[in-house]
């Protein structure tokens, strides 16, 4: 910078020289294009973001200033969050200055809290804070599980090692409140002032820890999070009032349905009372190392009433599964499925388990047909009594075996088959299908008069058309030559199809 000079020196015609001076001035900085990263994060160093300089007046070559030959930077305010600034000002060629603000924003920290050590006998339990910035210089962590901060504890974290610092908390400090202590972990050190960096909380005293987290129920109930908000004194006092009653899932790994359905022992102690479940879990089925998970149906379900086991035709399972109207009205409530069994379903002849059809027992055995008639309660009853142990079959496609044929004393089977009669005639077969007493009866009370072919061998019209003699005796007298038949007819080897 300074005074340059320029000679001039006359050619051809001319002749001389003459000297003219002139200034060379320094370009201002304030004319260049500058260009600062306008936001860092904040580390716990003084922070120094880029700065990019452009001479956009030079035409030719690299128009990008060099720090240091160019101009030079100086900062002020770059170590705390907030707003920080960078001065470019010119050196060399360049006069003058500029100044630039950029951010420094607030980091998000990553670190982990833990509760861990928990001990019930001693109230007592540790809140790790892992992974810390190794500018946070000091983490104090509050404690409480009031709504309104009745019990609040501020405690001072101890460093344990670079990026770990430990809480020993004790609920007598807290009242030896049981429930929800909500915990939030401030940290602050070198520019980062004292803010809440981390929240979480947990469940402490009587094992509720065992059947309750508050985040999984305010996020599968959200009713109760529309209700009580950030309230976790009313949320856990839901659980507890409410929650149970209804058999809310409140944790992963207790649903009180499974807990109810895998135990037999709890059912019979317990019945539909819900709560006594959950109370149960976590006072003494954690530690018995009872799972509380998995199971949708009932397990090893009561097959005794009144002093009497139904296992053999009755499996709460098998009935409530297949029987809707049984499932809607009883679901889960093993007593009261195995009472309706008794004293409704078998007269109505539902099926109780795979390995007894009362319909096919009945079938398959005449004897007792004669015996029972149509008191379906008596084949269950007969089964477990006595038919189990006699090898019975109690299953098969329904088909009576060994019809009766004889009525009153009288044997009809020259003239009569079950079931050709009932299959020859709809109206027979609706009214008496798996009957087969009441369907004899009414072939010979009335069929017989009617007319009607009780077997493939005897047709009355062929029997009457091919006797003259039986004409003349018996005239229209239908049930006559049936009768007829029987006694006589077969035997002389008379036509009767």
């Amino acid at each position: 910078m300074g005074t340059a000079k320029v000679i001039i020196s006359g050619i051809g015609v001319y002749s001389g020289e003459k000297v003219v001076t002139f200034a060379i001035k320094e370009k201002s900085i304030e004319n260049c294009n500058i260009s600062v990263v306008s936001k860092l994060t904040y580390n716990g160093s003084l922070l120094t973001p880029p700065v990019v300089v452009l001479d956009e007046s030079i035409s030719e070559g690299d128009k990008k200033l060099k720090e240091n030959k160019d101009y030079k930077l100086s900062y002020r305010d770059n170590y705390s969050i907030g707003t920080a600034y960078v001065t470019i000002t010119g050196i060399g060629d360049y006069k003058g200055s500029v100044t630039k603000s950029f951010a420094i924003t607030e980091p998000v920290l990553t670190s982990n809290v833990i509760v861990q050590s928990k001990n019930a006998a001693a109230g007592t339990f540790d809140i790790v804070v892992d992974g810390v910035p190794s500018y946070v210089t000091s983490v104090s962590v509050p404690v409480w599980t009031k709504a309104d901060q009745s019990d609040i504890v501020w405690y001072n974290a101890s460093r344990v090692d670079a990026d770990t610092f430990i809480v020993h908390a004790n609920i007598a400090n807290h009242k030896n409140n049981v429930g929800v202590y909500n915990i939030h972990v401030y940290v602050s050190g070198g520019g980062y002032k004292m803010r809440c960096a981390y929240t979480t909380n947990t469940v402490f005293g009587a094992g509720y820890e065992r059947i309750f987290d508050l985040n999984y129920y305010v996020k599968n109930n959200p009713d109760v999070a529309k209700a009580f908000g950030g309230n976790t004194e009313a949320i856990f006092a839901h659980f507890i009032n409410n929650g149970e009653a209804e058999g809310r899932q409140a944790i992963a790994n207790f649903n009180v349905a499974s807990y109810r359905a895998r135990y037999a022992d709890l059912r019979s102690a317990f019945g539909n009372n819900l709560k006594a479940y959950y109370d149960h879990y976590r006072i003494n089925g954690y530690a018995e190392g009872r799972v509380a998970t998995g199971s949708t149906e009932l397990q090893n379900a009561t097959t005794v009433y009144n002093g009497i086991d139904y296992r053999l035709v009755y499996d709460y399972n098998y009935y409530t599964s297949n029987y809707p109207d049984i499932k809607t009205a009883f679901n889960g409530d093993e007593n009261a499925t195995l009472r309706h069994f008794v004293e409704y379903g078998m007269n109505e002849g539902r099926q109780g388990n795979t390995s007894f059809n009362v319909n096919a027992y009945r079938a398959n055995y005449a004897d007792l047909r004669s015996a029972f008639g149509r008191n379906l309660k008596s084949y269950y009853m007969h089964y477990i009594g006595y038919g189990y142990r006699e090898g019975r079959k109690a299953t098969g496609n329904g088909e009576l075996k060994n019809p009766t044929t004889v009525y009153n004393g009288v044997d009809y089977s020259l003239v009569y088959d079950y079931n050709y009669y009932i299959n020859r005639y709809p109206d027979i077969k609706a009214a008496f299908n798996g009957d087969d007493a009441s369907a004899l009866q009414h072939f010979v009370e009335y069929g017989m008069s009617e007319g009607r072919q009780g077997k493939e061998s005897f047709n009355v019209t062929t029997y009457r058309n091919g006797n003259p003699d039986l004409r003349t005796a018996f005239g229209n007298s239908l049930k006559s030559y049936y009768i007829h038949y029987i006694n006589y007819g077969y035997r002389e080897g008379r036509k009767a199809n």
